[in-house]
């Protein structure tokens, strides 16, 4: 009971930090910000791919999915709008998070220390956060590339390579390779 524990401790500590993050971090900042931020204004105000400056070099998801949270975030009437994105950020991170417990478990079953032990590396990464609260598509391609492994592992570990299975791993792939 007491590594189930914790590991509620650590995801409610770990999602906390992150709204905190939220709230406090300026919106529409992080690496190369507004490079980032032409780019997704560019595709989704005028349906414009960046051609060799900038973020060029980086496929349009996450711009896309940016772009729709920054409409979102006006549509409610956000001075920020932005701070949607930032939301979605911090979920896909505790999200991801829970995904690396599924993942220990799924690999080292029966072993609740280990399972613990992963979760907690995971939290304890200030870079983790730090991604979460940026304007960059870090957090959605971890998130995507998680999933991605857990669904390999589980694959894997219960030899059912169905065709449904293969298809969703299939798709979480190239879902990341847009990001």
């Amino acid at each position: 009971r007491l590594p189930r524990a914790a590991a509620v401790a650590l995801v409610v500590i770990f999602s906390a930090v992150a709204l905190v993050n939220v709230t406090t971090y300026p919106p529409g900042l992080g690496y190369d910000p507004i490079a980032h931020r032409q780019y997704m204004e560019g595709l989704t105000e005028r349906g414009e791919f960046p051609v060799g400056e900038g973020a060029y070099y980086h496929p349009p998801g996450f711009y896309a999915v940016a772009g729709a949270a920054a409409w979102v975030g006006g549509q409610l009437g956000l001075g920020e709008p932005l701070r949607v994105l930032q939301l979605l950020n911090a979920v896909l991170a505790v999200a991801t998070a829970l995904l690396v417990l599924e993942l220990g478990r799924t690999i080292w079953p029966g072993r609740p220390i280990v399972h613990l032990a992963a979760l907690g590396l995971f939290t304890a990464g200030p870079i983790v956060l730090k991604a979460a609260a940026m304007f960059h598509p870090e957090t959605l391609s971890l998130f995507l590339s998680t999933l991605a492994l857990l669904l390999a592992a589980r694959m894997l570990v219960e030899g059912n390579f169905a065709f449904v299975r293969a298809a969703m791993l299939g798709f979480v792939l190239g879902a990341g390779q847009l990001v």
